[in-house]
């Protein structure tokens, strides 16, 4: 299940997060502390975020097709 999300710009992970996956400036990542996984666009904005690596990997199927707005 995708848990709630606003949009949120990040810092792009580079302390608490492990990129598992990147594709078409789309990327997921999994923090080492607490296991969840989420989903950044080119932009570093979280587009989406789970504890399921599944449910993030459907999400990230579909990201190529969401144009990132610059925030």
């Amino acid at each position: 299940m995708l848990l709630p999300n606003w949009p949120t710009r990040t810092l792009g992970g580079d302390v608490w997060w492990l990129t598992i996956d990147a594709k078409a400036g789309w990327k997921i990542q999994k923090n080492f502390v607490t296991g969840h996984y989420r989903l950044l666009d080119g932009c570093n904005v979280r587009h989406a975020w789970s504890f399921s690596e599944k449910t993030i990997r459907l999400a990230y199927i579909y990201a190529p097709t969401f144009k990132p707005e610059k925030m």
